[in-house]
């Protein structure tokens, strides 16, 4: 079975503590976990860029969801695709806080701080792009180890 992967890139339209998305991550968790969604939250600078995973009605659905949602704005589809398996899968919703190194490494793909440039610089290179957010995902499985 092939799953829908969808990589969508927005602007917070209110600065968001860490603080204050630790303690909406359980509910989007469970709402995810229930429709079978997989994926990563990455939040720096009041930048997002949120990675998808699931069944293909399942993502559009959510997707829809956040496209009406008023905490975002310059809402830009980066990827949307089949895929063969989820890249992933360990989290109903990883989340990830962006620092500023961070924030430059993608700086190569997408912008998440200068609205105008919200589309990937090369988009070609989503194989290398997926694995820089898995190793950012990968920052937050081994951080939930050691705490």
């Amino acid at each position: 079975m092939q799953i829908q992967q969808l990589v969508y890139q927005s602007l917070a339209t209110v600065a968001i503590t860490p603080a204050q998305l630790q303690h909406l991550l359980p509910t989007w968790r469970t709402r995810n976990h229930a429709t079978g969604l997989s994926g990563l939250l990455l939040y720096g600078e009041q930048g997002v860029i949120q990675v998808l995973e699931g069944s293909p009605a399942s993502v559009h659905q959510i997707y829809q969801r956040i496209l009406r949602d008023a905490r975002h704005y310059n809402v830009h589809t980066l990827a949307d695709g089949l895929v063969p398996a989820r890249a992933f899968g360990q989290w109903s919703m990883g989340f990830v806080e962006l620092g500023a190194p961070d924030l430059s490494r993608l700086a190569g793909y997408v912008s998440p701080a200068q609205p105008a440039g919200l589309v990937p610089s090369h988009p070609q290179a989503w194989p290398e792009l997926t694995a820089l957010l898995q190793e950012f995902g990968a920052r937050e499985q081994s951080s939930l180890i050691t705490s």
